[in-house]
């Protein structure tokens, strides 16, 4: 008898935001996201910031999709593996604590020494979840 890897859609919506933050959010320059420095040629006279806020909003609502998606599949196997993969796949100018936060909050999951547990006698909230992207969780700091 086969098994069935019920975590593929998932980790191809990574992959996918993977994809989405080189192309949309640096389109010829992932090399900078090493800290190599900015060749003069690529400054622009005049940066095209309304198009650089679509992509950005573009790739936060992919973002929150996929990271639904992990609380849908935690809440439908008990698998947080797919947490640290999401955190790991996302921008360097994402905030993850906040990531992390929006899991510990919404879902069966704590996060030790920056990896995903499952918190057991906990439930996973998705409805409540879908209506708050992690970027606007309060720290509390």
């Amino acid at each position: 008898m086969s098994k069935i890897d019920h975590t593929r859609p998932i980790l191809r919506l990574i992959d996918d935001l993977k994809r989405s933050r080189m192309e949309a959010l640096l389109p010829k320059a992932s090399q900078q996201l090493s800290g190599d420095q900015i060749a003069p040629a690529e400054l622009r006279q005049k940066p095209d910031f309304e198009s650089f806020g679509a992509r950005t909003e573009e790739l936060s609502r992919e973002l929150h999709q996929a990271a639904c998606s992990v609380l849908a599949h935690i809440e439908k196997h008990g698998d947080v593996r797919l947490v640290d993969k999401l955190m790991a796949a996302t921008p360097a100018f994402v905030d993850n604590r906040k990531l992390a936060r929006w899991f510990t909050a919404f879902g069966p999951v704590d996060i030790v020494n920056g990896k995903a547990k499952s918190k057991p006698g906990t439930h996973t909230l998705l409805k409540e979840a879908i209506g708050t992207p992690f970027w606007t969780l309060d720290l509390g700091e």
